[in-house]
């Protein structure tokens, strides 16, 4: 009995000694929460709590009202194939059949979710599918609208086109094109006109550097190009013939001034590109040029030029003469076609003609 009561009270000083220790750490705990806002933490901590239970009872309500979508799904389909015949048997198998399906169902929810969304998402395609069908067109009865509208005449018939073949020499067709059509400059005359001869270089001093220098074949010369001073045209073809006594010299082929654009008349034959022999003409007389010269402006007002052939006469001792007229000295005069020019007292006349 003494030591049935010994440890009664070993019991119960434990026990108060638990109470004061809980008591001390509540206390303790307290104080804490006072200092560091913890009535706020416990406060927050009963919110989440109360969310948690929300969500679940939500979860537990949407698998209930599932069930229930499921149940009436199975009675509709017991009601269209079986009509309630078969018996006890077979409605005791079907109870088995549902409670199996049940917690079969309940096991593997997650994946009849899944199964659910694939089936919304096939039903969605089948629609769309359908309506996209319904609103494409329908095809047109294409044999009213051609029996309405009269059909379009065909295209004439085109002409027959012949092949032409290419000659490498003068680079084009030489039978005739379509139509008889003929390649732009395509020459069309019978006899072509013969070619004229190209310019050889002339490497004597030109231009500033001649009028500096001014000599030819060390002879000083007494006329220098001026600025205006052009290559003469191809067309039309300047010609100088030579008479004498009224009559062209024998052996004397006319003189083509196209060849250069300055001609000089004298007694010396090394600078003088026209030579005369008679003691009236100086040793460098007179010259031929041709010059571009603006004489006029068309109706939107830009000038006009062309170039033409002038004689000018080098202050000579008898003098040059256009007909029967005697020219200024050192001055230019144009010369036309049928123009008679004579060099001092010279019987001999020189009468230009222009061919085209």
């Amino acid at each position: 009995m003494a030591d049935g009561s010994s440890s009664a009270r070993r019991g119960r000083e434990d026990r108060d000694r638990d109470r004061d220790r809980d008591r001390d750490r509540g206390d303790r705990y307290r104080e804490r929460d006072r200092d560091s806002g913890g009535g706020e933490r416990r406060r927050d901590r009963s919110r989440e709590k109360e969310k948690e239970k929300e969500r679940d009872g939500g979860r537990v309500r949407g698998g209930r009202d599932r069930d229930r979508e499921r149940r009436g799904d199975r009675e509709k389909e017991r009601e269209r194939g079986g009509g309630g015949g078969g018996g006890g048997g077979g409605g005791s198998s079907r109870r088995e059949r549902d409670t199996t399906t049940d917690s079969h169902s309940r096991s593997s929810r997650p994946h009849y979710r899944h199964d659910r969304d694939r089936e919304r998402d096939r039903d969605h395609k089948s629609r769309s599918r359908s309506r996209s069908r319904s609103r494409s067109p329908r095809p047109r009865d294409t044999s009213t609208t051609s029996k309405s509208k009269p059909s379009a005449p065909p295209p004439p018939p085109q002409p027959p086109t012949r092949l032409s073949t290419f000659d490498p020499k003068t680079r084009h067709a030489t039978k005739p094109l379509p139509l008889d059509q003929k390649p732009p400059g395509a020459n069309t005359d019978s006899a072509a006109a013969p070619p004229l001869e190209k310019e050889k270089p002339n490497f004597s001093n030109s231009g500033l550097l001649a009028a500096a220098s001014n000599t030819l074949n060390t002879v000083v010369l007494k006329y220098s190009e001026p600025a205006d001073s052009r290559a003469p045209p191809s067309s039309p073809v300047y010609r100088l013939y030579t008479f004498k006594d009224g009559e062209p010299l024998a052996n004397t082929p006319p003189l083509i001034l196209n060849a250069q654009p300055t001609w000089l008349v004298g007694r010396d034959r090394l600078v003088a590109d026209i030579p005369v022999d008679h003691p009236s003409c100086s040793k460098q007389h007179a010259a031929l040029q041709f010059r571009y010269v603006v004489k006029k402006k068309n109706e939107f007002g830009d000038k006009e030029g062309k170039v033409r052939l002038y004689v000018i006469d080098l202050e000579s001792a008898n003098g040059t003469f256009l007909g029967e007229e005697r020219l200024p000295e050192s001055r230019f005069v144009e010369l036309k076609d049928g123009d008679l020019v004579k060099f001092g007292l010279s019987t001999r006349e020189y009468v230009l003609v222009l061919e085209k």
